[in-house]
């Protein structure tokens, strides 16, 4: 059996981490990645390992058994990174903080957070990110832009680092240090104007009750609203999230923020006058709502999801 077929389901991905207290063997003239994967199965308390090629000129046919994978990652050309087994680790999964599932959702704001990905046959990662929703003034902020987006993940590890922007924030998220998803805040209100996102905010008048925008349409007001996206979210397809639209805020003198993304029917606890939903505009006198990321890691065949 060649190397390249032994390797389909075992030798891992050409990446590193950092190396230090996540050390917890270094094993010396090893000359095949699956026999370093061999040694990582028979050590106690060994997850991950990596291997450097006789090509490596700093660690060649070194076997490093790794308790954890840490941060910073990047790519390799001489080295191979690669879990226990696929057995524990199985395919077409991601595992957070040592829990494994196949999907996950990220709402902490500001929370840099690292996810490590399974590949296997016909995998794919599916993302929806949601910015923060923008800031008010007596108009209404709109909602944070939607981003949906698909990868293949073959055999091997992909490493996931991602943070969920809070109102006002970017929410953003890379695939092995290749930046691959940004959700755009939604826009600010101005004095004289709505601020634009996947739902706008509404506009200021005397007419009262000026709703934010919902399900990507344009805020309430007299010209001077935010414009929404037009998107309808419920295209955006999951096996285990359902999407739907989060209603405008409401107010009876100032515009109210654009409409965000509830999840599962969660839509966040919100005043009256910000935007339902994750990525909720603000409305006088609160601030926008935090945005989310979705990411779920799920078989797909020719003709599928």
């Amino acid at each position: 059996i060649s190397e390249t077929k032994a390797c389909f389901k075992t030798c891992g991905t050409n990446y590193e981490g950092k190396l230090s207290e996540n050390v917890i063997e270094v094993v010396p003239g090893v000359d095949s990645a699956s026999k370093c994967q061999h040694f990582c199965f028979s050590t106690e308390k060994c997850a991950y390992y990596t291997y450097f090629t006789d090509s490596d000129l700093s660690y060649p046919q070194l076997c490093f058994l790794l308790s954890s994978l840490e941060k910073p990652f990047q790519t390799c050309d001489n080295c191979l990174t690669g879990p226990v087994s696929w057995e524990e680790f199985p395919d077409c999964s991601i595992t957070v903080y040592g829990r494994t599932d196949t999907f996950k959702i990220f709402t902490d704001p500001g929370l840099e957070v690292n996810a490590i990905v399974m590949g296997g046959d016909w995998c794919e990662v599916r993302v929806l990110a949601v910015g923060g929703g923008g800031g008010n003034s007596y108009e209404g902020g709109g909602s944070g832009y939607l981003t949906h987006y698909t990868q293949w993940v073959y055999h091997g590890i992909w490493v996931i680092t991602l943070t969920v922007g809070d109102q006002g924030q970017t929410s953003k998220l890379t695939i092995n240090n290749i930046p691959l998803v940004e959700a755009e805040r939604g826009g600010d209100a101005a004095e004289d104007h709505g601020g634009d996102g996947y739902s706008g905010g509404g506009d200021c008048c005397d007419k009262g009750f000026l709703r934010g925008g919902s399900d990507g349409g344009d805020g309430a007001g007299q010209g001077q609203q935010g414009h929404g996206t037009g998107e309808d979210v419920t295209n955006y397809r999951f096996e285990n999230f359902v999407l739907t639209p989060g209603a405008g805020g409401y107010g009876d003198d100032y515009g109210c923020g654009g409409g965000g993304v509830c999840v599962n029917g969660e839509c966040l606890p919100t005043k009256y006058s910000q935007g339902r939903g994750y990525g909720g505009g603000g409305g006088f006198p609160n601030s926008g709502n935090p945005g989310v990321i979705l990411v779920e890691v799920g078989h797909k065949y020719p003709g599928g999801l």
